[in-house]
Formats: C-alpha cells, structure tokens, sequence
C-alpha cells in the first residue's frame, strides 16, 4: 500500500500551520501503521482501512496507535509533540 492519511483537523497547531503556512503533515507510509491494526480498532471501533477511508487520523492519534497506547491515557503527548515526532519518521509528507 501507499501512504496513510494524516487528519487536519480542528487543533491550535492545524489552525496555526493553515495561518502561517507551516508544514504540517499529509501522510505517512502505510508500513508505519499496518502492523497496529489492534490498537486502531480499539482506539477508534475501526479498521486502519477505514479509518484511511475517513481522512485518517490526526498526528496524535497516529502516535497512540504506533506506539500501542490508549488515546485518553495519553496525557502529556499533545498535537505539537506528536508533529515533531513525525518530523524524525521517514517517508513523512507535508502540506
């Protein structure tokens, strides 16, 4: 498969990188994510597949289902700090 969706959604970093013209991601390669398929279904009630089909997920979304974390027990992971993780990832696209 090809790259993996990247939401840009409604956060303070998604509105600031529309703002100033910032990079922001736009996907990542589908192997990054294809073996975390459990985590996205509990995380989320839904297939990565599907998920992709949706628009995918958001930079801290995708670092809860990479790294096998629950998304409401993250609580010192935020969009910013997701987003310079994404920056170390290879394969990384930007908008």
């Amino acid at each position: 498969m090809g790259a993996y969706p990247i939401l840009q959604g409604q956060t303070d970093e998604a509105y600031e990188a529309r703002r100033k013209g910032t990079p922001y991601p736009r996907s990542v390669p589908w192997d990054l994510v294809k073996d975390h398929e459990s985590k996205a279904q509990s995380n989320h009630s839904q297939s990565l597949e599907h998920l992709a089909e949706r628009g995918g997920l958001s930079p801290k979304e995708l670092w809860c289902v990479v790294h096998d974390k629950k998304f409401y027990d993250v609580r010192d992971m935020t969009e910013a700090k997701a987003i310079e993780w994404l920056r170390g990832v290879e394969g990384v696209e930007w908008r």
